[in-house]
């Protein structure tokens, strides 16, 4: 049986906003004490240190879905039996991708591996070019018109979780639901695999794999960046999972029992990032994280233009801020939640005010000038980022596999670290801009742009 012990906690906009002014400028004071004293300098050493410590974990967690299930407490009885699924496609502007998405549905619903009845629900998010008659033309062309349907919102949602909502207002008991972005991509058994996914666990997340790009140059290269980043990211996850812990819906691929769904009030309509939301929700309510079975997979195309690129990072970063906002603070310093739960969420949030930290050294070295204090500094950052860049490195050469090339290694490490360049962006956004801002999508290239070859992986995909 599914049950929840804790009630969601959320924030006012006027709190939120003075805990993010006030929390990157205590990182800041923060690291400017640090060369203060040796003992300042010694934690910084033992926090870099504590960083390879932590991604040699990871890898030796994450090794594998198996691995993952025994590291991890033990799991709940089997939950009731599902009574349909319901696969969730939003899309705004996607007529150029929706085509393709919808025949990979086709065949899945075709090999008739599930049992229960399948509904495919394209929410088309007011869209200006032709989307809806692209989706009802795939419907029937893949045999779907007795199990899809198109649903038009004729004003713009302004959000993925708004448009969701809107679509799905009320979550059954039994009823799985699916998201998928117009751009994924998804073998004939993937339904399959999303029901036996939450058998035992409520809320499952398909592992992301990138789209390889036909050619090669500079656009392979980004594929490649985004590809060895999103295997960075399920490693975490699934370390994350198997010790308990909060591990995290990522938008496409979201795979959620309706009573899960129902116990957090739903699809949440005013979140940049409703994955992040869903995530953190249900994981104070219940005590448990996003599974990632073994199996569970799709494809999506790579972002190729750096200012897309740049923005959909940016727009992730701002989103978890608010998540830590809205959700986590209050769950840290009121409430029921447990220990353990207030421990991995701290820890995971604490990670967004490292770049404050280093700046504060940075600007006490420079301004302390030469001496004692300037070369404890030194030491102290050279110490943290040593840790970081030793366990980035390590856990890009986990997470890639045998056989990764060290320039493989290198330059995915190098892109996961855009991240620090963007956290204070995204501070800032958010406190100049305390109300949500507009959900900007990122914009995707047609179908056929792409072969059925993934990154690193040869899926079972048509042309």
């Amino acid at each position: 049986m599914l049950t929840t012990r804790t009630p969601v906690v959320t924030s006012s906009g006027a709190v939120a906003r003075r805990w993010a002014a006030a929390a990157p400028i205590a990182a800041c004071v923060a690291g400017a004490a640090v060369p203060s004293s040796a003992a300042g300098v010694g934690l910084m050493l033992l926090g870099g240190a504590g960083m390879a410590v932590v991604a040699v974990a990871i890898q030796a967690v994450a090794g594998g879905a198996a691995a993952a299930r025994g590291a991890r407490s033990a799991a709940p009885a089997p939950l009731p039996d599902l009574t349909a699924i319901t696969v969730l496609l939003p899309a705004r502007n996607e007529a150029a991708v929706i085509g393709t998405l919808i025949s990979d549905l086709g065949r899945a619903v075709g090999a008739r591996l599930t049992r229960e009845p399948v509904d495919i629900v394209v929410v088309d998010d007011a869209s200006t070019d032709g989307t809806s008659a692209a989706a009802e033309v795939a419907l029937t062309a893949a045999r779907l018109g007795d199990v899809g349907r198109v649903v038009r919102l004729d004003v713009a949602s302004g959000s993925k979780g708004r448009a969701l909502r809107r679509a799905c207002p009320e979550p059954r008991a039994g009823e799985l639901l699916v998201v998928l972005d117009a751009d994924a991509r998804v073998e004939h058994d993937f339904l399959l695999r999303c029901a036996e996914a939450v058998a035992i666990d409520a809320v499952a997340q398909a592992q992301r794999h990138v789209l390889c790009p036909p050619g090669g140059g500079m656009d392979a290269a980004i594929a490649r960046m985004q590809d060895g980043e999103f295997a960075i990211d399920d490693a975490i996850q699934r370390a994350r999972w198997a010790a308990g812990g909060a591990s995290e819906l990522r938008g496409n691929g979201m795979v959620i029992r309706g009573e899960a769904l129902a116990a957090i009030g739903g699809w949440p309509e005013d979140a940049l990032t409703e994955d992040l939301e869903l995530s953190t929700c249900w994981y104070l309510a219940s005590g448990r994280g996003v599974a990632r079975p073994a199996g569970l997979e799709l494809w999506e195309q790579p972002v190729l233009r750096p200012a897309d690129l740049v923005r959909q990072r940016l727009r992730w970063a701002e989103g978890s801020l608010r998540r830590d906002l809205r959700h986590v603070r209050p769950a840290l310093v009121g409430g029921s939640t447990p220990l353990r739960q207030r421990a991995d969420i701290a820890m995971y949030a604490a990670q967004a005010l490292v770049p404050w930290l280093v700046m504060g050294m940075m600007a006490r070295a420079v301004l302390a000038g030469p001496g004692t204090i300037r070369r404890r500094a030194m030491l102290a950052l050279g110490g943290l980022v040593a840790g970081y860049v030793a366990g980035g490195l390590g856990l890009a050469r986990s997470a890639l596999g045998p056989g990764v090339t060290p320039r493989r290694i290198l330059e995915v490490a190098a892109f996961t670290s855009l991240w620090s360049a963007l956290l204070p962006i995204a501070w800032i956004r958010v406190i100049r801009h305390p109300e949500t801002p507009t959900f900007f999508r990122t914009q995707h290239l047609a179908s056929g742009r792409f072969g059925p070859g993934g990154v690193g992986s040869d899926p079972g995909l048509d042309p």
